[in-house]
């Protein structure tokens, strides 16, 4: 390995200082800030699926979908949230045209996140 370290500086271990700052924390002037955690939530309809897979049904229609949608992303002071709906292209196409349906969307969306996630 030490032949070819030259040609490949890749391939060399990182040098390890003897204070290293920790991973999660940002220097702007010269003062550390912990970095936001973030947190992706994910929205969809139950089905017979895994809940760790990344097809679910779709929120409006039950049909089976790996299709995203943000809905909202909400910033606090340690934690950065951002809530992703799983909706169907058709959905997806009813909803642009249709406000009374995206009405009911958003408040159906807002009603789930008031009352299974916070």
């Amino acid at each position: 390995m030490k032949k070819y370290a030259s040609h490949f500086p890749y391939l060399q271990p990182p040098k390890l200082e003897l204070q290293q700052k920790p991973k999660n924390i940002l220097l702007v002037n010269y003062k550390f800030i912990p970095m936001k955690k973030f947190r992706r939530i994910y929205i969809y309809k139950e089905s017979r699926l895994p809940e760790r897979g990344w097809l679910h049904g779709c929120f409006i229609c039950y049909c089976i979908t790996g299709r995203l949608l943000n809905f909202t992303t909400i910033e606090s002071t340690g934690h950065i949230s951002e809530y992703v709906v799983h909706v169907c292209p058709l959905c997806q196409k009813k909803l642009e045209k249709d406000s009374e349906l995206y009405d009911e969307y958003v408040e159906k969306c807002n009603k789930y996140i008031a009352t299974k996630v916070l």
